[in-house]
């Protein structure tokens, strides 16, 4: 999607909208610097998928500089919130959960839910990655209710797969794929083709453990075959053949 709210949505970068939004800081120059800070924002997290590394840290440091400058709070969550994404490969945890508590913080200021979703879904993973048990479970309980309460379709899937996947976890196979289904509900409903992908993830997973995995050997080849990039993708064909 072209938002930039900090929630990923495929794994490739639109060359149509990096040119757009490369035009668009052209353009704009040194006038409007809350917007440029936000068109820096959109600019980092197209470029996650492209591997312009050090070009994507830049963008995402010079749109949190700006908006703090202007200090304008709806502008400063959507940047904040942003440069999560901007750094969801870097191995600080810590410094990630931080962005994500601030964003929270600043978007309940701005009254911005769509922001203070995404936030909330980042502090989530970000508690998974620490093994923080207790609290993730608790804020994933949160989310929940909040995406319900917004009504966001997106939001509900990711908060469905998660389900899912703390249902995996604790072996209660029956549970996954009842999220799963539930999972496939919104994303048909709110054509979201990442559901599909996140289902799939998790019913091969649940196949590995029932030691039918020899099953899904066809289709991943046919999803190698449409996104030969992709590296979720490339470790799922590895463990099918280890």
């Amino acid at each position: 999607g072209g938002t930039g709210l900090g929630v990923p949505r495929g794994n490739a970068s639109d060359p149509a909208l990096v040119a757009l939004l490369d035009e668009a800081l052209r353009l704009l120059g040194d006038s409007q610097p809350a917007l440029r800070a936000r068109v820096l924002a959109r600019f980092a997290v197209e470029l996650y998928f492209s591997g312009e590394t050090e070009r994507r840290m830049a963008l995402s440091e010079e749109a949190v500089r700006l908006a703090r400058q202007q200090g304008d709070v709806a502008t400063l969550a959507y940047v904040v919130c942003a440069q999560h994404f901007a750094l969801w490969d870097s191995p600080d945890v810590e410094r990630r959960l931080a962005l994500a508590c601030e964003a929270i913080e600043l978007a309940q200021r701005a009254q911005d839910p769509d922001v203070e979703a995404a936030a909330r879904l980042w502090r989530v993973l970000d508690r998974i990655e620490k093994g923080d048990g207790a609290r993730w479970e608790a804020e994933l309980d949160e989310l929940d209710e909040f995406a319900r309460k917004l009504r966001q379709p997106r939001m509900l899937v990711f908060a469905a797969t998660l389900r899912a996947t703390r249902a995996l976890w604790r072996g209660r196979l029956a549970e996954v794929e009842a999220f799963g289904q539930r999972c496939l509900e919104i994303g048909q409903r709110a054509q979201d083709s990442g559901a599909t992908l996140n289902v799939a993830i998790q019913r091969f997973a649940l196949q590995r453990v029932r030691g039918e995995q020899a099953e899904q050997i066809p289709l991943v080849e046919m999803w190698m075959q449409q996104m030969p990039s992709n590296a979720t993708l490339r470790c799922m064909r590895a463990l099918l053949y280890a």
